[in-house]
């Protein structure tokens, strides 16, 4: 059984964090009990991330690096640099957020979209999750990066349109999540082990 959820196609950034969505009056009529606590988040979304954005970087060179040494060879055909990167960006954006939107209860309600103008997307659902289940949902779309890792890896040098293609989705898949890496780590600092976790009106809340 899957999550309920609604596509909400291409729509601008600013419109989906502007207060008057159908999910923001959700969260607004959400039951939160008096004793919950804020996460405690930078008001700004990318402060605090360069870390988890070098990471996953490196790894994926170290990748690339591994690859050049397997193969020996030149192991790129740039004719296919272009589909790897509308696959890695266009088709990753959308699914990165499925992900996390599998990830839910079968009785939640998860809005996904995407904001092309920006580069950016979104999963918004108005339901809490258990602790474990919510680092769960963070993780889950980097396992996206670990598959095209894993093509990229095992694809023999003969079928380099495969290797190039796989490239950018593999940076894309690993690198993408930084956020989610960042919030499970302070999900790890703050919240005890049987907590809720779900968003408030002015970020995540959580409660035991």
């Amino acid at each position: 059984h899957m999550s309920k959820i609604i596509w909400k196609g291409n729509i601008d950034w600013n419109t989906v964090t502007n207060g008057k969505q159908e999910w923001d009056k959700e969260i607004k009529e959400t039951y939160i009990p008096n004793h919950a606590v804020y996460l405690k988040r930078p008001d700004n979304i990318f402060k605090g991330l360069t870390l988890y954005f070098i990471i996953p970087i490196i790894i994926c060179f170290i990748i690339v690096f591994i690859k050049r040494i397997q193969t020996n060879d030149i192991f790129i055909d740039f004719r296919f640099f272009p589909l790897s990167l509308i696959i890695g960006f266009f088709v990753g954006m959308p699914l990165h957020e499925l992900c996390h939107a599998l990830c839910y209860y079968k009785e939640s309600k998860v809005y996904i979209g995407i904001s092309l103008r920006q580069l950016r997307a979104f999963c918004i659902s108005p339901c809490r999750l258990k602790r474990n289940r919510f680092i769960l949902m963070a993780l889950s779309p980097s396992l996206l990066g670990i598959l095209f890792m894993i093509l990229f890896l095992i694809t023999p040098v003969s079928m380099k349109w495969l290797i190039t293609i796989s490239m950018i989705p593999m940076f894309m898949g690993l690198i993408s999540p930084a956020p989610d890496y960042r919030d499970i780590v302070l999900i790890l600092k703050q919240v005890p082990k049987n907590a809720y976790i779900q968003p408030g009106n002015k970020g995540y809340i959580w409660y035991q």
